[in-house]
């Protein structure tokens, strides 16, 4: 028993002798309840910024209500005059359709002809029952929301006395297919699959320092540039084999894409992929410069990650849970490569449309800035090696 505690006391004094062992230890749990709580945190202080969802509504009833409470306008207005709902009166489907892919709004409703008569209990024959458009990458939860709070409405005002009138409503996707929970979730799991890989690309780098290859690679008038391009090459390679294998391995549980056309996703998905692996390449390069041994590297590398998965949106929509750091966190690259993802996959879009195109740019800029960073940092660890 007595040996027992000398093996624990020694391992504790190993361990506390380790400064940037102990730092890590101490610093990545207090990064990850501090997101946890950022994000968290507010979902029940009502002076919390909540997420407002812009809701379009097309009329196609020419019919009038002889109750003007009992109309397609006043159900509208009260849902209007609700907290976290804005209605947009649309003139067209096609119209209320464009919006909708362009993200203009969250979803769109459309009233049947003869709809008004029906809620004034006028006629039984004519068409009753609503619709309720989405993107294919809406999240479940907000769907609920929407629709739950429509269909509340609408019922709350047409039946308030027990003479109920039956309104029935569908809910449809732009693709008009029936998305999976595994299908919706997949364009976060393959960037965390991508991310993920940057641990050992940074623990690889570290270690070549540390056991004295860089100075060796030197001697042999391998420059650190060369050094740099390899590794950003067989980085890239690992990365888009493991992009291949989540996509084959998500497949086979159900995963399916909703696309423009097969090779308009492809070709989108290999820029994403690329600029992702550039951006990730830089961060290794820049992150092994400040960790400087493998020991470090292994924790030190996630207090990066963290944040950059948490935020990215690739676990729960922000929009509901944090919809106060939208507009802060838009610019972090593994946000723009979900939003991407789930463009290309879902919402199918083709990658020449104008949000997708926006984003590469950003994803580029970020990628390159941090790419000549990572020259000069590396370049002057390299030196230090010897």
């Amino acid at each position: 028993m007595v040996k027992l505690w000398d093996v624990a006391v020694k391992n504790l004094k190993t361990f506390s002798r380790d400064r940037k062992g102990l730092l890590f230890t101490i610093l990545i749990p207090i990064l990850f309840y501090s997101i946890m709580g950022i994000v968290f945190g507010g979902m029940e202080n009502n002076n919390n910024e909540s997420y407002t969802y812009s809701v379009g509504y097309v009329d196609l009833d020419t019919t009038s209500a002889e109750n003007p409470y009992l109309s397609t306008s006043y159900i509208c207005n009260t849902i209007d005059e609700m907290e976290n709902f804005i209605m947009k009166e649309i003139e067209s489907n096609s119209s209320a359709l464009e919006q909708l892919k362009n993200k203009e709004i969250d979803a769109y409703i459309i009233f049947p002809q003869g709809f008004e008569l029906y809620i004034n209990r006028t006629t039984t024959t004519l068409e009753k029952t609503i619709e309720i458009i989405y993107q294919d990458s809406t999240s479940e939860i907000s769907r609920t929301i929407i629709s739950s709070t429509i269909m509340g409405v609408i019922n709350g005002i047409v039946n308030y006395d027990p003479n109920a009138v039956k309104i029935e409503h569908v809910e449809q996707t732009i693709s008009g297919e029936q998305i999976s929970q595994l299908t919706l979730g997949t364009p976060g799991y393959l960037m965390y699959g991508i991310l993920s890989s940057i641990t050992g690309a940074v623990i690889l780098l570290t270690s070549e320092r540390k056991d004295g290859l860089l100075k060796r690679l030197e001697s042999s008038q391998i420059t650190p540039g060369d050094i740099i391009m390899g590794h950003m090459i067989s980085n890239t390679i690992i990365i888009m084999l493991q992009f291949v294998i989540g996509v084959g391995t998500l497949s086979l549980f159900g995963f399916r894409p909703i696309f423009h056309d097969i090779a308009s996703m492809l070709f989108g998905i290999l820029i994403t992929v690329i600029l992702l692996a550039l951006f990730q390449n830089a961060l290794a390069f820049v992150s092994s410069t400040i960790l400087k041994t493998p020991e470090a590297a292994g924790g030190g590398i996630w207090l990066l990650l963290i944040p950059m998965m948490m935020f990215s949106g690739a676990f729960f929509p922000l929009e509901l849970v944090a919809p106060g750091l939208i507009p802060y966190v838009g610019w972090i690259p593994t946000r723009i490569v979900v939003l991407i993802f789930q463009d290309l996959m879902i919402n199918g879009l083709a990658f020449w449309h104008p949000s997708i195109l926006l984003k590469f740019l950003w994803l580029s800029l970020e990628g390159l800035a941090l790419f000549l960073l990572a020259v000069i940092m590396y370049r002057k660890f390299a030196q230090s090696s010897g």
